[in-house]
């Protein structure tokens, strides 16, 4: 059996670390790789600027293979908010058209929509996401008034609850809604064809399930949809051969170009090569060690811990959770006490919104969870955890 853990995290210092849905440790191939771009920059310059881009279209590639779709269809950005504000800045909105929000998203899914609302007079609606699994009566008054957009996260950054994609796809044939898709929390964890299951948007920073660097992510935009974007965003490469006047002679300067009609018409300006490097290392490795076994071995891992919560009497959510969170409520006064108490024994949780997030990825080992639970269990119980003598927990 692969010791997976020491293959690529042989630097790791903590016992556990289940933070992956907030930010992911860096992978020895991903530094290695941002490592060898630095080192390419300092040595010979220029010459790097070529080296980023065969990175960056190597990301395409990975992409492409994980998301089912092609390589043209696709955009890298600097993180989820990146994309999802072209999207919502680019749609082709009327004043009075509808924008379906989902309650209890993360910010980054909302605040974006939100100023679009208010720059081109949008009604925004507001759903439940049991309304949205349901069907409920809410969701078919809200779909009478024939609303444009739905946004809403393929798996929700504090429960893990998991949307099913099969379902949000019928959306848009059902009811002519366009649906884009924040998939920072899904994605690796779950897999995706979009030529099965037809999206219209999926947005995502990579630093989490990715195992990438924070600084860099993706957009797809569904072929139907890529001319019918208006152009309100854009910078200097989002033209059509946008350096040829930096390298095919004089007169190569037009102002008035048009603009690419794909997604890499949001890259809009010149990017940071280092973390695009360590992304095409990150995907690189997920896809050698293989898409399924990694999805797979993330669920067994999440679902083993949920069923050992449960077993110890912790409150876990297990309701529509398939993917890599497993959550539990506790009170804020127990918070903060309790993610001190796990780092100091050397395991990274974390704590959003009221919650206790344990997010495992393919390398952990159920035995890493045991020693978690175990200290989990012993502060609740009030005994001191022993400390991590490997880690000190200082930065």
């Amino acid at each position: 059996m692969v010791d997976y853990r020491q293959t690529y995290f042989p630097n790791l210092r903590y016992r556990g670390y289940f933070n992956h849905a907030a930010i992911s440790p860096l992978a020895a191939p991903v530094q290695a790789a941002m490592t060898a771009m630095i080192q390419t920059y300092a040595e010979h310059g220029m010459r790097g600027w070529t080296q980023g881009n065969h990175h960056r279209a190597a990301v395409r590639g990975h992409l492409s293979q994980m998301l089912g779709c092609a390589v043209g269809d696709i955009g890298l950005v600097a993180n989820t908010t990146h994309a999802i504000t072209a999207v919502a800045q680019e749609f082709p909105w009327q004043a009075g058209d509808g924008l379906v929000l989902i309650r209890g998203e993360f910010p980054a899914n909302i605040l974006a929509w939100l100023q679009a609302a208010r720059d081109h007079h949008l009604e925004v609606f507001w759903l439940s996401l049991q309304d949205l699994a349901d069907e409920s009566p809410a969701f078919h008054k809200v779909m009478a008034r024939r609303p444009k957009l739905m946004a809403v996260s393929w798996v929700q950054y504090q429960t893990g609850w998991t949307q099913d994609l099969a379902q949000l796809s019928s959306l848009r044939e059902r009811f002519g809604l366009a649906v884009c898709v924040d998939a920072i929390q899904g994605l690796a964890a779950l897999r995706l064809n979009l030529e099965q299951t037809p999206l219209d948007f999926v947005a995502s920073g990579a630093h989490k399930w990715l195992l990438s660097p924070e600084g860099c992510g993706y957009l797809y935009v569904n072929p139907d949809w890529q001319a019918k974007l208006r152009p309100r965003l854009a910078g200097w490469l989002s033209q059509e051969r946008p350096v040829d006047f930096l390298f095919e002679g004089g007169g190569h300067v037009d102002y008035q170009r048009a603009y690419r009609a794909e997604p890499t018409r949001y890259e809009w300006g010149t990017m940071s090569p280092y973390p695009y490097a360590g992304m095409d290392a990150a995907l690189q490795m997920l896809l050698t060690v293989g898409l399924d076994k990694v999805a797979t071995r993330i669920q067994d891992l999440a679902r083993y811990t949920r069923e050992q919560l449960a077993a110890r009497a912790f409150p876990v959510l297990t309701d529509h959770c398939d993917a890599g969170i497993v959550s539990f409520p506790l009170a804020a006064s127990a918070l903060k006490s309790c993610v001190q108490t796990m780092d100091r024994a050397g395991f990274a949780v974390a704590t959003p919104d009221g919650y206790l997030r344990i997010a495992p990825h393919f390398y952990n080992e159920r035995a890493e969870i045991d020693a978690l639970l175990e200290a989990l269990t012993g502060w609740r119980e009030g005994r001191k955890a022993p400390t991590n003598e490997s880690f000190t927990g200082k930065c």
